[in-house]
């Protein structure tokens, strides 16, 4: 059992937090109780969400260690082959790889959560349409609230998006939404051809690092890595969670 604050009012808040932290209090409101919103004891959430203590991975090493003991320390030969295979994971800016995004979301018609439906069935068009131009990553602004997309890519120099060579393929990706104590994944999908990689791996254990070397940035004060609900999608889902370091929390904001 955890408190959480989406730190409304805090000197670090953008202008347009009061209205990023409604949004958050609508994300959220099947997972955390909201005593402010619906009474002293809040209403029982739908799901049980899914944490990873920030404290935890402070000393990133000794989280990944903790993460071997999982699984006969299979996670970790997961992250090794996907290194392997030449994926690598940094920041990047969405609308620049819309085509690639398109091709993984459509690179499965269904996965542990189930079939794919609304926005992943979007065409490229739909989603904003290709590239007319390089797009720089956009880092965030303030501590929070704050929105970043980590990719894992491949090296492909003759690799285009539209008709912008970029030199690289994009293969899986996670959408990062900060508000306040909480960093939660948005949206998180693998290409289908490459997940046998570990590429899913790889990008969940580069993300937990970056915040980890940021708890004194960007990820100031974050004290929870959020993945959904104990009870979204089926038994395998539950399982990453589980040996990604995920564990079941109720929540009070």
């Amino acid at each position: 059992h955890v408190c959480i604050s989406y730190r409304q009012g805090s000197e670090e808040c953008l202008p347009t937090c009061a209205s990023q932290v409604d949004a958050a209090c609508k994300t959220f409101a099947q997972y955390f109780k909201h005593a402010e919103v619906q009474g002293s004891e809040g209403v029982t959430p739908r799901y049980t969400p899914m944490l990873i203590s920030a404290e935890s991975v402070r000393d990133f090493p000794a989280w990944e260690a903790h993460i071997k003991t999982f699984g006969g320390g299979a996670r970790l030969r997961q992250k090794r082959k996907a290194i392997a295979c030449g994926y690598y994971v940094k920041p990047f800016a969405w609308r620049l790889h819309i085509p690639d995004i398109h091709a993984v979301n459509h690179s499965k018609a269904t996965r542990s959560g189930g079939a794919m439906r609304g926005g992943y069935l979007r065409t490229v068009d739909e989603m904003g349409g290709a590239p007319d131009r390089m797009y720089a990553v956009a880092m965030p602004r303030s501590p929070h609230p704050w929105a970043l997309t980590f990719g894992a890519f491949v090296k492909d120099p003759e690799h285009k998006q539209g008709a912008i060579q970029v030199g690289e393929r994009l293969l899986a990706y996670i959408s990062l939404r900060r508000w306040g104590d909480v960093v939660l994944y948005s949206q998180i999908l693998g290409h289908g051809d490459h997940l046998s990689n570990g590429i899913l791996t790889l990008l969940h254990h580069e993300v937990v690092r970056w915040i980890s070397e940021n708890l004194q940035g960007h990820a100031r004060d974050v004290r929870f890595i959020m993945y959904g609900g104990q009870q979204n999608g089926g038994e395998s889902l539950l399982q990453f969670k589980r040996q990604a370091g995920f564990t079941a929390h109720h929540v009070l904001a």
